[in-house]
């Protein structure tokens, strides 16, 4: 513009920068959109709110791993309620095993009884012992060892889901910064 004014320039070379700083500042904008929805989504994947306040780095320029891929995966594995919700299941199922290979033998029972009749009380006692006195439970068992691990690839897989969530979302938080520090660049040299 002072150049304008001075006769240096041309008019349409003006209107031009104009254009291009208005260009590059809605390109900003658009990258500090993406920004802020890509760390809503590692906030949900953490298993925190939205709106968490999450801050890769400091300033606006691209720097060697921002964000810790490792420890945020650390983070969503311990706090990813369906995560937690497998490994409880897996758990019961271990006990479930140990709970069916206990009860390999069979259970004796103790009865007592009376019969009261004209003027006579009479009392009895049975033993039951069931034949043979043991028995495999092997059903039971391997019906727990299924059920485990079944659970136990459950759990593997939606372990590697969610890390690959938590590095989809890493990714594509490095790329913003890249591009929003890049968009920065070329905003000031607009202005300039």
């Amino acid at each position: 513009q002072i150049r304008y004014n001075s006769g240096k320039v041309f008019i349409n070379e003006v209107t031009r920068s104009k254009v291009e700083l208005s260009q590059a500042e809605n390109e900003y904008f658009l990258a500090d959109k993406d920004i802020k929805t890509t760390k809503a989504k590692i906030n949900l994947l953490l298993n925190r709110s939205a709106d968490f306040e999450f801050i890769p780095v400091d300033t606006l320029e691209y720097q060697e791993r921002i964000i810790e891929y490792a420890a945020l995966a650390r983070e969503a594995m311990l706090n990813n309620p369906e995560v937690r919700k497998k490994a409880l299941l897996s758990k019961v199922n271990i006990k479930r095993i140990e709970l069916a290979k206990n009860d390999i033998f069979s259970n004796p029972a103790i009865g007592l009884g009376g019969k009261r009749e004209t003027g006579e009380t009479s009392i009895s006692v049975s033993v039951s012992i069931p034949w043979p006195f043991w028995y495999d439970n092997t059903g039971e068992i391997k019906e727990a060892g299924i059920e485990m691990e079944k659970t136990s690839q459950d759990l593997e897989y939606l372990k590697k889901q969610v890390e690959m969530s938590i590095y989809s979302a890493c990714l594509e938080a490095e790329y913003i910064m890249k591009q929003l520090a890049n968009f920065r660049k070329n905003l000031e040299q607009s202005g300039d």
